[in-house]
């Protein structure tokens, strides 16, 4: 039976570019080859928690807007390769090259640099892709709204706004609704309503990469949620207080008719 390795690749966009990599000579899988970077996930990691510290240890960065775009298989000799490939839109400090040979901007329409099909392959997806992500608008049975305080440290800003994540390959709506829930607060859902309110738009803009988000409104028991590294605090507020707080990119009374009747 063939060794499986889990790891995570991060597809560094700016400018319409992806960053790339020239492997060192003396690395023991793909020496010398233009790929895009990675690492393995370690024991015990989540792929994120493993996206963090392979993009501090290779380029000297701590990166705060990211998403998930596929998981593919990469064969090598005795062993599969699982890439998790993820795209990266911001982060902080100036990259350094801390592992590669050199490092290389190339065309993400075009990236005929690239050495490895399944690399090739992910940027394809990328270019064609819709994120697709949840919005999840979460009241008790107490008639009280939650409110998480973003961490800064991780999501750049610094708001109170509600659940929200990217779709996993072949989940649905309500799947990704319900493990988003559980992962950014640990509550139960006891109900979950797929409303047809959807926000598109373009990020980063002029990047070519869209976003498709569709708000859920969710039942659950009043708890104290148990927050992820993505928040720093939380509230339980009634309609009126959560709809003055909450920071809404689009129009609050267009937010107020939606949950008028939940």
């Amino acid at each position: 039976m063939k060794k499986i390795i889990n790891s995570v690749e991060f597809i560094l966009l700016k400018d319409n570019k992806i960053l790339v990599e020239k492997r060192k000579a003396t690395k023991r899988v793909d020496p010398g080859k233009i790929c895009i970077p990675g690492g393995g996930i370690e024991k015990n990691e989540a792929s994120e928690e493993a996206l963090w510290r392979e993009c501090e240890e290779e380029f000297g960065i701590k990166i705060t807007e990211y998403f998930f775009i596929d998981r593919l298989i990469y064969k090598h000799g005795e062993v599969n390769f699982w890439l998790n490939y993820f795209v990266v839109t911001k982060w902080e400090g100036k990259i350094q090259n801390l592992e590669a040979e050199k490092l290389l901007w190339i065309d993400k329409m075009n990236p005929k640099e690239l050495d490895l099909d399944v690399d090739k392959k992910a940027v394809k997806l990328l270019n064609k892709l819709e994120h697709k992500k949840v919005l999840a608008i979460i009241k008790s049975e107490n008639n009280n709204y939650l409110l998480l305080r973003t961490n800064k440290r991780y999501l750049q800003v610094d708001n109170w706004y509600v659940v929200s994540g990217g779709l996993d390959k072949g989940e649905t709506y309500k799947d990704a609704c319900k493990r988003e829930i559980k992962e950014e607060t640990g509550l139960k859902t006891l109900n979950i309503k797929e409303t047809n309110k959807y926000y598109k738009f373009e990020w980063p803009k002029g990047s070519g990469i869209k976003h498709k988000e569709r708000l859920m409104l969710v039942l659950v028991k009043e708890n104290k949620p148990r927050l992820s590294v993505e928040h720093i605090d939380c509230k339980w507020l009634p309609k009126e207080q959560f709809i003055k707080k909450i920071y809404w990119y689009s129009d609050k009374k267009d937010l107020e008719k939606i949950i008028k009747y939940f």
